[in-house]
């Protein structure tokens, strides 16, 4: 279920990034967020990795894992989730200190990630 729910949102998020890059689609954004022509570039670049992330994470947690990385699994997506908005939140921002947020976000959710099979190596 959160695949799917994960690969809808992949879709979802690289449709408006699309729109939003081809000029269709102007956002009405909150206080400390803008888009500008370099935004719309990254924004579509994430959105374009974050949909191949997520079809390839189907058979990623499909491989045979030790009993420590059996419990990260259920955690996997909803942090896959956390990082795009926080991503997202960081390429739109206009104020550092809300840029400073959301990269520290995006650090806070890709940690564990990296951290999947707690070893050194991966097997």
């Amino acid at each position: 279920m959160q695949y799917i729910v994960s690969l809808g949102t992949a879709l979802l998020h690289l449709g408006l990034a699309m729109l939003v890059f081809l000029g269709y689609f102007h956002a009405s954004l909150p206080a400390f967020f803008s888009i500008d022509s370099l935004s719309k570039v990254f924004l579509l670049i994430l959105s374009n990795v974050y949909f191949w992330v997520v079809l390839v994470s189907y058979s990623y947690l499909k491989r045979p894992v030790m009993p420590k990385a059996e419990e990260g699994k259920k955690y996997y997506f909803l942090l896959l989730n956390f990082y795009l908005v926080a991503n997202s939140a960081a390429m739109l921002s206009n104020h550092f200190g809300m840029y400073w947020v959301a990269s520290e976000a995006t650090t806070l959710s890709v940690a564990p990630l990296i951290y999947f099979y707690r070893t050194e190596r991966i097997p």
